[in-house]
Order: structure tokens, then C-alpha cells, then sequence
């Protein structure tokens, strides 16, 4: 007991200190109270009832979500989370129509973050239908907004299809688009259209099993026939976003009438009557009297680029006929008749009356302006190219020698203006003769072994390099009298920063000089002004305005950029022509040995000297192929007109 006794008096004198200590110790989280000090009593508050507390902590909730909202990134998760609280507390019906709005658009992660999940649930699920992760979240946040009693706004909606354009889900974006149009009676504006074919084209881009292919394309083209005509019937303009979109659709699809539908509504061009409108804006009511399609649609301003797209389009499906109808048409419209002529009883059968005014649509059908532009060099090498691989020489030769022309014309415009106009008022040529047009009718004839087509073709190379080095020295010695002119200027002012250019044909001025123009990168110098839309679909403007006009910047006139042009030019038809000396010599020497082998089984052959059909001995054919001992060299000369009628005059009158 003793021991016990002591034990738990060692205890009590323990505890005694701890108590003494904590009264004169000083701590963070109590104060001591001095002995004088007397404390009031609490005043008396009731305890809170359940409404009262269910109050607070609905207004406390809110706040909290007020503060999720307005940040920059939150938490999507936890927005989602306090907003299902909030509304399973209080209602949802009492929530703010402002909270809805801002957590539809803050309950869903950031677009970059969707992209990398969804783009692996595309690689796993190896299916057409791949949902949206949150598509739950934004109908029960919409149903929810409707439920409160108000309409969700158009922006609202979109903001939804933007989010399944993000995934490519294109199937909930046109249920979006069908529930606004169709059930709500929204009027849709050319985003809202723009927003689903985002989606679409999105979904052609992300992967999909072949066993699924066709179907999607299918289902592609009727979901943009469907567009279509929705935007065609409210008359909602196109946007040259909204046709890039339509027109990656297309590429995929390869649906041609779903192309042909398209060209007539957004430019107004009918490929199976170019010279004319379209039956689409032929009719009673769909004209004003000031020739504008009611309701306000304006087709696209037709463009160069869309032209070199048109060309390249029917040429690769061989549609060389209206190929050929369309750039003769598009490039030079027929003029507007201003009224039709009046015809009196006897002449309505009249035969030779003109078809154009016998069939042109009345009144003023024929007040809306023809699509038209000027074609470029790319147009041309497309011509020529697409002519030349469906193996019609005549449209290639003609489009050849036309591009031709109109750089002729184009060179001797440059030199007149260098001497009555400033150089900053000069315009850069449009057209450029190069290798591109040269090369597939060289392609055709070593095909087709057509000697005859390189013969020719040898000789406007000839002519071409010929000319081009006249301009070539024509232009270098232009730069040198202008900057020895401007020498003088120069030493006056104290600037001394002036290059020397070399006479040289070879040699090139790389550095910009300021007074001859700002030189343009030598690749887009004979090119088109007009540039495609960023090929990332989820960087396009949607809000962009429809084009009423095409306004193409003037392209200023730079003499630098031009010789380096011509020297390219220059050096790329020299290799060319030894590529066709050796296909002209591969080619005669085939033809000898197929005339040969003829020969030696004593079969006739054709003599152009002879007039027919003859036999010919093998000394005598050796003699005549000049076959020997010596390698075989062909050569080929072109002589002028003048030279032939000389020569057969001169053998005439030989005894």
C-alpha cells in the first residue's frame, strides 16, 4: 500500500504543476483574463429553425459557386458537383437564369483537355457513334433552364455544338440543330450552320474503321444536303468559312451532284448551262426588282481560287467538255441583255431567232451580275495538265498558246509602263509562261510516242528561252540605268547604302532595295492572291461576315523579284530541252527499228516520198535511216516556212 500511496501522490503534485504552468504560460489560441475583469453576460439568441439554416447554407453554396464561376479555369468537376447541391437544395427553378448560363459554359473541361481524351476513346471504342464525355451535364443544364421557366439563348446552344464539334459528335450537333430550328423555331444564323459542319468535317478527320467508311460518308453527304437546303430555303448567305467546310465534306465524300448543288447555291454557277442562272434563282418572287434574291442571300463573289478548284476538279474526273465550257465561260461571261427583243406573231417560229434571248429568264433574272474572274498561271497549267493527261493534244496546244499570248502582252505592258509610269503604280504580272506548261505536253507525246508533238513543242521552247533571255538582258539593263540614275540623288542625301549590281545575265541582286520595289517571295509571285482558310478546323472565324465583294490587294511590281524569275524560268527550259532532244532520239530510233524489222520479213512500208506502200530493200532502207557503224544520232531541226518553199522551189527548177 505504500508504494501505491506514493505513486498517486507523484501524480497529483504532476498534474498541480501542469495546471500552475498553464495559467503564467502565454499560448496563440488563449488569452488570459485579468482577475478584475468581469464578464458580461451572453445575450440570449433564440436557436435557428430549419428553414432559417437551410437558408444560410443555400446562400452560402451560391456564393461559393458565384466564385467558382468567375474564375478563368475552375474546376469542372467541382462546379458541377456544387451546382447539383445548390439546385437539389434549393430548386432549380430558384436558381438565377445568370448562374445556369455561366455553369453551362464553366461544368465541362476546356476544349484542349477534351481533345486529348477524346482522341483516345476514338482510338479504342472502333465505333461511328463516339458521344460527348459530358453531353449528360449540358441537357440537364438546358432542361434545366427551360424548367425555371425561361428559353435558353441561341448562344447557349451554341456553345453546345461547339463542344461536340470539339469531338466530332456531328450526330448531337445536328439534334441541337434540329430541336432550335424545328421544335424551338429559333432562326438560325450562318455560326449556327457553320458550328455543325465544323463538326462533321471533324469527325472525317479522326479515324474510323472501313468496315464504317462508307456509311459515314453517306450520312455526311445527306447531313450537308440537309444543311444545305435549310440555309437555301431561310436564305441565309454563305460565308467562305461555311463553303471551305461544305467543301472538305466534299473531298472526302467525292459526291459530284452534292458538288454541283453547291456551286449553284453559293456562287450561282450551273455547270450544265455556265452562261446562265440557276433554276434555283429562276422564279416567281426569288428576284427583286433590283436584282438581289429576295430575303437578302447574295451568292459568293466567284474568285480566282475557286476557278483553279473548279478546273482542277473536272480534270481529274476526265469531265474534260465542261471543263474546257466552264473556264471559256467563267473567264468571259456573256454580256447581260438588257431586255428581250419584241417579237412580233410572225416571227415566234421563227428558227433563227437568238437561243440566248429566246431562253433567258424574263424581267430581272438577268439584272444579277454573271460570276466571273481572271484566270492565272495556275489556271492554265491545270488546263493544260488535265488536257494533256485525257490525251486531247488540240486543248492543250490551244490553252498553250494562249497563256502565251497574254505573257506577251503582259511583258510589253511592263516595258511601256517602266518609262511613262512610277514604279510603285506598277502592277505585277498575272501570268508567267514556265516549265509547268511545258512539261505535260512533253509527258503526253514520249507517252504517246507522238514525234510530230515534240517536234513542236522542242520549238516553242526554243522560242520561249529565246524570248525570255531578251527580256532577262532588257530588264538587267532597265535596274542599271535606273540606280546609276538614282546614284547622284544618293550622294546628295549622304547615303551611301546602295548595293552594286552586276551586268551579269547570271547574277541576281538578293538584297531588297527599296527604291525598285518590295520584292515578294519568288514562289507567289505569278501565283493567286487569294489564299485558303487555316486547314485547322477548330481555328476558323465562324463570325466572319459574308463576302459581298472580292477586293484582291494590288500586287505591287518588284524588277528584282522579276529577273529572278526569268533566270529560274531560263534554267529550267534549258534541262528541258535536252530531256527532249533525248526523247525525240529515243523515239526515232523505236520507230527506225519497228520500220526495220518490217523491212527485213519483206513487209512494205510507208514512204511519205513514195505516196504509199512500198517495198524497200534493206541497203536501201539503211541508207535511208543512216544506220552504221557509228552510234545513232538524232537531231532535231526545225526549219522556217520560208526555208521548206525555198527548197522545193530550188529542186523545181533543177534540170
Amino acid at each position: 500500500m505504500g508504494s501505491f500511496v506514493r505513486w498517486q501522490l507523484g501524480i497529483r503534485t504532476w498534474i498541480n504543476h501542469q495546471v500552475v504552468a498553464s495559467k503564467t504560460k502565454k499560448s496563440f489560441y488563449h488569452t488570459p483574463i485579468a482577475a478584475n475583469t468581469v464578464t458580461p453576460p451572453a445575450a440570449y439568441s433564440p436557436p435557428l429553425s430549419a428553414h432559417d439554416a437551410k437558408e444560410i447554407a443555400n446562400h452560402r453554396r451560391l456564393d461559393q459557386l458565384s466564385a467558382l464561376l468567375a474564375s478563368d479555369r475552375p474546376n469542372s468537376s467541382r462546379v458541377w458537383e456544387i451546382y447539383c447541391t445548390l439546385g437539389n437544395s434549393m430548386g432549380f427553378d430558384q436558381v438565377p437564369l445568370d448562374v445556369h448560363r455561366r455553369a453551362l459554359r464553366k461544368a465541362v473541361p476546356l476544349l484542349d483537355r477534351l481533345l486529348v481524351t477524346n482522341s483516345k476513346r476514338v482510338q479504342s471504342e472502333h465505333s461511328l457513334l463516339v458521344p460527348h464525355l459530358y453531353e449528360k451535364r449540358l441537357q440537364i443544364i438546358i432542361g434545366n433552364i427551360r424548367e425555371s421557366g425561361h428559353l435558353p439563348d441561341l448562344s447557349d446552344y451554341h456553345f453546345v455544338v461547339e463542344q461536340f464539334a470539339a469531338v466530332g459528335y456531328y450526330q448531337g450537333a445536328m439534334a441541337v440543330f434540329r430541336e432550335v430550328v424545328h421544335h424551338i423555331g429559333m432562326a438560325p444564323t450562318h455560326k449556327t450552320y457553320g458550328l455543325c459542319l465544323k463538326a462533321l468535317v471533324h469527325r472525317l478527320d479522326l479515324p474510323c474503321p472501313y468496315r464504317f467508311r462508307r456509311e459515314l460518308y453517306a450520312d455526311a453527304t445527306r447531313t450537308c444536303f440537309e444543311l444545305m437546303d435549310d440555309m437555301w430555303e431561310r436564305r441565309v448567305s454563305f460565308t467562305s468559312v461555311n463553303f471551305d467546310l461544305f467543301h472538305r465534306v466534299f473531298k472526302c465524300t467525292e459526291n459530284f451532284a452534292f458538288y454541283e448543288r453547291l456551286l449553284r447555291i453559293a456562287y450561282g454557277v450551273d455547270l450544265s448551262f455556265p452562261d446562265r442562272l440557276p433554276l434555283e434563282f429562276q422564279g416567281d418572287g426569288i428576284l427583286t426588282d433590283s436584282g438581289e434574291v429576295a430575303g437578302g442571300f447574295k451568292p459568293l463573289p466567284f474568285s480566282t481560287a475557286a476557278l483553279n478548284t473548279l478546273v482542277d476538279l473536272l480534270g481529274k474526273r476526265k469531265l474534260i467538255p465542261k471543263m474546257v465550257t466552264a473556264f471559256e465561260v467563267l473567264t468571259a461571261p456573256l454580256p447581260k441583255p438588257i431586255s428581250a427583243p419584241s417579237s412580233s406573231p410572225s416571227q415566234e417560229d421563227d428558227e433563227d431567232d437568238p437561243a440566248f434571248f429566246k431562253f433567258s429568264p424574263p424581267g430581272s433574272v438577268t439584272d444579277l451580275a454573271y460570276p466571273s474572274c481572271t484566270p492565272n498561271t495556275s489556271t492554265f497549267i491545270f488546263m493544260i495538265r488535265h488536257a494533256a493527261n485525257a490525251k486531247r493534244a488540240a486543248f492543250a496546244r490551244h490553252y498553250f498558246l494562249q497563256a502565251q499570248e497574254i505573257y506577251r502582252r503582259e511583258i510589253e505592258r511592263l516595258r511601256e509602263e517602266l518609262f511613262t509610269t512610277p514604279l510603285e503604280d506598277i502592277a505585277a504580272p498575272a501570268i508567267n509562261v514556265n516549265r509547268g506548261m511545258f512539261l505535260s505536253i512533253h509527258g503526253y507525246a514520249n507517252h504517246e510516242k507522238k514525234r510530230h508533238v515534240i517536234t513542236w513543242l522542242y520549238r516553242q521552247t526554243r522560242q520561249t528561252i529565246h524570248h525570255k533571255r531578251l527580256d532577262l538582258d532588257f530588264f538587267i539593263r532597265w535596274r542599271e540605268r535606273f540606280l546609276e540614275a538614282s546614284r547622284p540623288l544618293e550622294a546628295t542625301s549622304g547615303d551611301n547604302g546602295m548595293i552594286g549590281l552586276s551586268s551579269n545575265v547570271q547574277s541576281t541582286s538578293t538584297t531588297p532595295n527599296p527604291t525598285l520595289g518590295n520584292p515578294l517571295p519568288a514562289a507567289t509571285y505569278f501565283s493567286s492572291n487569294h489564299s485558303l482558310e487555316n486547314p485547322d478546323i477548330l481555328k476558323v472565324d465562324l463570325d466572319a461576315p459574308p463576302l459581298t465583294c472580292i477586293t484582291y490587294p494590288k500586287k505591287p511590281y518588284s524588277i528584282d523579284i522579276h529577273i529572278q524569275v526569268l533566270q529560274r524560268d531560263i534554267e529550267e527550259l534549258d534541262s528541258l530541252l535536252q530531256r527532249m532532244q533525248l526523247a525525240h532520239t529515243r523515239i526515232d530510233v523505236r520507230l527506225m527499228e519497228r520500220f526495220g524489222r518490217r523491212v527485213w520479213r519483206k513487209r512494205d512500208i510507208y514512204i511519205p516520198s513514195e505516196g504509199g506502200r512500198v517495198h524497200v530493200d534493206r541497203r536501201v532502207f539503211l541508207s535511208m535511216v543512216r544506220f552504221g557503224n557509228r552510234p545513232f544520232k538524232a537531231t532535231i531541226r526545225v526549219d522556217p516556212p520560208w526555208m521548206n518553199a525555198a527548197a522545193e522551189k530550188d529542186s523545181q527548177e533543177a534540170p
